[in-house]
C-alpha cells in the first residue's frame, strides 16, 4: 500500500518557489537557499484544505504583495521557524506527514519531533 502523507513540508527553494510561485529578493531569497536558517520560509501543503507559509516577520509584508496563501509569523532571530511549523501541524491534526529530510537540519528535525511526538515523518 502506498504511504500517502496527510501533508507535506515543503522546505527547499526550488520545491517552496516552484508551489507558491514567490521569489524572494535579496536577503528575503538566501532564506530559501540555507538549510539552517533561522528565518526559513517553510511551506504546509496539505493533502486536503489550503496550503499554509510559515514566514518569519521581515518577510510578511513583501509576502503579502505577491501571495494570497494564509501566512502564520514567527520572529526571526528569536523563535525557531519548525517550533511554528510544529504548532501547525498539531493545529491541523495530520498523523502522517513528508518532510524535506534533505532540506531540514538536524536542530530543526529535533524541534520538530519533540513537539510532535505522535505523528510519523517520511522522506518527501
Amino acid at each position: 500500500m502506498p504511504c500517502r502523507p496527510d501533508a507535506l513540508i515543503i522546505r527547499s527553494g526550488e520545491n517552496f518557489t516552484y508551489l507558491t510561485g514567490i521569489v524572494y529578493p535579496g536577503t528575503l531569497g538566501r532564506h530559501t537557499d540555507l538549510t539552517g536558517s533561522t528565518r526559513s520560509p517553510v511551506l504546509i501543503w496539505p493533502r486536503s484544505g489550503e496550503p499554509e507559509l510559515i514566514l518569519n516577520d521581515f518577510a510578511v509584508a513583501y509576502t503579502k504583495l505577491v501571495s494570497e496563501l494564509p501566512i502564520s509569523v514567527y520572529l526571526g532571530y528569536r523563535e525557531q521557524p519548525y517550533a511554528k511549523v510544529a504548532d501547525r501541524l498539531r493545529e491541523r491534526d495530520v498523523r502522517r506527514v513528508g518532510l524535506e529530510y534533505n532540506y531540514c537540519s538536524k536542530r530543526d528535525y529535533d524541534i520538530l519531533r519533540a513537539a510532535t511526538q505522535d505523528i510519523e515523518f517520511i522522506d518527501a
